[in-house]
């Protein structure tokens, strides 16, 4: 079956587009699951994360393009949502998702002494992953 983001219902495209904090599970050169919770943005359909160069996120993104992006759960196991894809290491992002994920985090960014200029510079390998799957209850 293939992925159509049109048909996500629109409770999941609500947790995609307002929660702060997505994992994302990369698979390390010895095959284990590596979760690491990110800041992320939901655009057209696809995500998009930023990385520090030197993050172990990338190279494991190099070997073994497999990733599963997880929301947070509710405290007694409702409202799961994750989606399995293809994640790659970009040289940039499209201005028009890099201008949603300023929107989204400007405060946390301000927060930690980051204009979103010096910021995208820190955190200067954006991370596409396209869903091929998505399940959620």
């Amino acid at each position: 079956m293939t992925f159509d983001p049109t048909t996500i219902p629109a409770a999941v495209v609500d947790r995609l587009t307002e929660d702060y904090v997505l994992w994302l599970t990369t698979v390390n050169a010895s095959g284990e699951p590596t979760p690491t919770p990110v800041w992320f943005v939901w655009f057209d359909g696809e995500v998009w994360i930023r990385s520090q160069p030197e993050g172990a996120k990338i190279d494991h993104l190099a070997a073994n393009p497999h990733v599963a992006l997880n929301l947070n759960s509710d405290r007694t196991g409702g409202d799961v949502v994750v989606l399995n894809g293809a994640g790659t290491a970009q040289d940039a992002m499209p201005d028009a998702a890099w201008e949603a994920y300023v929107a989204k985090y400007d405060q946390q960014i301000s927060g930690l002494g980051f204009t979103p200029e010096s910021f995208a510079a820190s955190y200067a390998v954006p991370i596409h992953v396209t869903p091929s799957r998505l399940r959620h209850w």
